[in-house]
């Protein structure tokens, strides 16, 4: 929408003398940045866009997918909530380095936090959160909260913490059968290196993306039930906090679909795309390797692993599972192989690779 007031404004401000053009622009300016409620910052603000010299220039607001209700990109120092529905964080975290060429992280020490007011009307029945983490410290030996939504320590949807012992994923909820039911990652996060986190919560079923990859499923016992507590970030009131850099935090009201994390996540690895691998399985015969890659996947060969499969596994932390790997030619085509395949003792980790 054009500002056609404005410029009516501006040309009946032009007319007068230059003082009271000036004079009248400070005044203006005065309060705007003061935020009175006046008839002319009515005026000056529009919400989506600005169009100046007969709208040969347009000045667009920040692009907002749809149905985003929080996101938060930590490069200014207001914890602004560019998704338009005003979600505050306090305190305001420090900054650190960005993810993305320009701006900046926020950064947690471990012993610092920022709470994001409760969000549950925006987000009833689904949620998704999506964000950027670079983990700064191994692992202490305590459990370390990540995120957790809740006003008590039982409020637990959602909440992911690290394991006291291994920087794998605990991600929690409280659902109708159970105060305390989740899932736990099948890989761990990268020290020190930027790993994209996708999580949603949908009626029975959590889903967990690490650097756009599906890491794992579950289907829980109960309903997922959401409370009305803030989302703590970077530590909670009750454990230790995560040192870590956390960028472009992102909350949907809705489950994204596969090919939307995935786009979400397409930096993560600027080799390979997310699409090209996935874990078939953890530890599994070569019968069950075969068979354990979906529709349009197959179990990646020599080749494959060379050019990439190998660094989708070590970035996504797959390694912790096993370090022995099946290839296709394990087997040839007519399926000799030079090993046991009935031999349900030899096991090992299963990558699929894109057809």
């Amino acid at each position: 929408m054009c500002l056609n007031n404005l410029r009516i404004l501006l040309i009946f401000i032009n007319n007068k003398i230059n003082m009271k053009f000036y004079l009248s622009v400070f005044i203006l300016i005065l309060l705007i940045v003061k935020g009175e409620q006046t008839i002319l910052e009515d005026i000056l603000l529009i919400p989506q866009s600005i169009c100046v010299d007969n709208g040969s220039h347009i000045f667009l607001s920040k692009n907002v997918p749809k149905n985003l209700i929080g996101w938060f990109t930590f490069d200014d120092d207001t914890m602004n909530d560019y998704s338009g529905n005003g979600l505050t964080g306090k305190p305001i975290p420090k900054a650190g380095p960005p993810k993305f060429i320009k701006g900046y992280s926020a950064y947690f020490d471990g012993t610092n936090n920022t709470s994001i007011k409760n969000f549950s009307s925006l987000a009833p029945s689904d949620l998704t959160i999506s964000f950027w983490i670079y983990l700064l410290e191994d692992s202490t030996g305590n459990w370390r909260t990540l995120l957790h939504k809740g006003s008590l320590m039982t409020d637990l949807t959602p909440t992911i913490i690290l394991w006291p012992k291994e920087r794998q994923l605990h991600v929690r909820v409280g659902t109708e059968v159970f105060w305390n039911e989740g899932l736990e990652s099948n890989g761990k996060l990268s020290l020190k290196q930027w790993t994209h986190i996708s999580v949603s919560f949908s009626g029975q079923m959590i889903q967990l993306f690490i650097n756009g990859n599906k890491d794992n499923q579950i289907i829980l016992d109960g309903k997922i039930l959401f409370n009305n507590g803030p989302l703590h970030l970077g530590k909670d009131p009750w454990r230790p906090g995560v040192k870590c850099y956390i960028d472009d935090l992102k909350l949907y009201n809705y489950v994204l679909n596969e090919k939307e994390i995935q786009q979400e996540a397409i930096n993560s690895n600027l080799l390979i795309t997310p699409y090209y691998v996935n874990l078939g399985c953890k530890s599994c015969s070569y019968l069950q390797a075969i068979s354990s890659c979906k529709l349009n996947f197959h179990l990646c060969t020599y080749t494959e692993l060379f050019s990439g499969a190998y660094l989708t596994a070590r970035k996504n932390g797959y390694f912790k599972c096993n370090t022995e790997v099946w290839a296709k030619e394990s087997a040839d085509a007519e399926g000799n192989t030079n090993v046991n395949l009935e031999d349900s003792t030899l096991r090992k980790l299963s990558l699929c690779c894109s057809d």
